[in-house]
């Protein structure tokens, strides 16, 4: 066991001593390298941060004698079923990329301009649960203006599939499923984003990956050499 602990351990530092050496045979290759990591790793600490919103949007039963207060939102089968339907429509039939954390936001998944639009879980890590007629909006910009309009836009567009998909089916008007923002004027906030330790973390990676490919570089134009001294031609 002693000897094999110490084959590995020469064997790493062997590795490690053909890498140093390749890296100053080829120096201006890792120089180069290092000069788009360190461009790299400036740009990543000078990002700033991005504004956010997070909207529900409540699906609720159409007010009739039977259920006059169009303000309770449905919890039956029907209505999660529906909204779930406006959810795949909104989304181009495509299936949403979910997190494992259902807390989880854009921004913290690193996106820094887009929107999502998914249905309430109520599930947790290791299981999702869909039991309330309710789409959670989430948009994330550079500006607040920007946050503002892409959100008004989702909107309609949810709204504008939920009318035609009742339209469709021949839902009266009275008896048409209708939705609720919540809440009705978004909260934006701003998010601030790791800078520092994201350049660092690149500069890191950066560096590591230019020693790599530098010594394969170096093993290739070796190579390459050798075999241009023992040709005949």
């Amino acid at each position: 066991m002693i000897q094999k602990s110490m084959g590995r351990g020469n064997l790493l530092s062997v590795t490690l001593n053909q890498i140093f050496r390749a890296c100053a045979r080829r120096w201006y290759i890792l120089l180069g390298l290092a000069i788009l990591t360190g461009f790299g790793a400036v740009l990543a600490a000078g990002a700033g941060g991005v504004y956010w919103t997070r909207v529900d949007v409540i699906f609720l039963e159409p007010s009739s004698s039977a259920n006059p207060n169009a303000l309770r939102a449905g919890t039956g089968g029907n209505l999660v079923a529906f909204a779930a339907l406006v959810e795949r429509q909104v989304n181009g039939n495509l299936d949403t990329p979910r997190f494992s954390n259902v807390e989880s936001t854009l921004y913290g998944a690193g996106v820094r301009q887009g929107s999502r639009v998914s249905l309430a879980n109520t599930g947790g890590q290791w299981a999702d649960a869909f039991t309330r007629p309710v789409l959670s909006v989430e948009v994330v910009d550079s500006s607040e203006t920007a946050v503002r309009s892409t959100l008004g836009l989702v909107l309609a567009h949810i709204d504008r599939i939920s009318a035609e998909q009742q339209a469709d089916a021949g839902v009266p008007q009275s008896s048409q499923i209708t939705t609720l923002a919540s809440p009705q004027q978004a909260v934006i906030s701003r998010a601030e984003g790791k800078g520092t330790r994201a350049g660092l973390a690149v500069l890191v990676l950066g560096l590591a990956l230019a020693g790599a490919v530098t010594a394969g570089a170096d093993r290739f134009l070796t190579r390459r050499a050798r075999n241009r001294e023992s040709s005949p031609f």
